[in-house]
């Protein structure tokens, strides 16, 4: 592989870190998946403990900030965000089945910390961003799978959380 095509896979992470984890572990993590997933484009990652409205832009909006176990999202501009709460009990049993309904059986994930939750929703969210940077490939997988791009998601990042355990 030329040098070229090496620079062209490597993805720029620019990380916002609103809490107190170190951001060496939070870069390890994106990266990881990043690079697993092949991304080509440069990700504004936003990490945090509490939930905050986030505009367009992907800037925090000042005087939103919400307690919340986790969530995350995605923007097809590259703006990836994470939150894993503070107050989260482990091991926690994550059924998505019960979360968002009408959806297809998904598998019920055991969350042993919060750094695999940090994992777990980090898979999930850049699986969107590879969803919109390979839109036939991300159908034909919808397709086969018969499922949407939220239970793809969420297979993607239960075989990430198997193989970190793996490792």
């Amino acid at each position: 592989m030329s040098p070229l095509r090496l620079i062209l896979l490597r993805v720029t992470i620019r990380l916002h870190n609103y809490s107190r984890w170190d951001d060496g572990n939070i870069r390890r993590v994106v990266h990881w998946v990043a690079k697993d997933l092949k991304l080509k484009r440069g990700i504004k990652f936003i990490f945090q403990s509490t939930w905050t409205e986030i505009d367009d832009d992907g800037e925090i909006v000042p005087d939103t900030e919400a307690e919340v176990g986790f969530d995350g999202d995605a923007s097809d501009n590259g703006v990836v965000r994470v939150c894993v709460g503070k107050s989260m009990e482990y091991p926690f049993v994550y059924d998505i089945n019960n979360e968002l309904k009408g959806l297809y059986l998904r598998k019920i994930a055991v969350l042993k910390d919060s750094y695999e939750l940090l994992l777990y929703m980090t898979a999930h969210e850049l699986r969107h961003l590879w969803q919109w940077e390979h839109p036939d490939k991300a159908r034909q997988i919808r397709r086969l799978l018969k499922c949407d791009d939220e239970t793809d998601a969420d297979i993607y990042a239960i075989m990430t959380l198997s193989l970190y355990r793996n490792q």
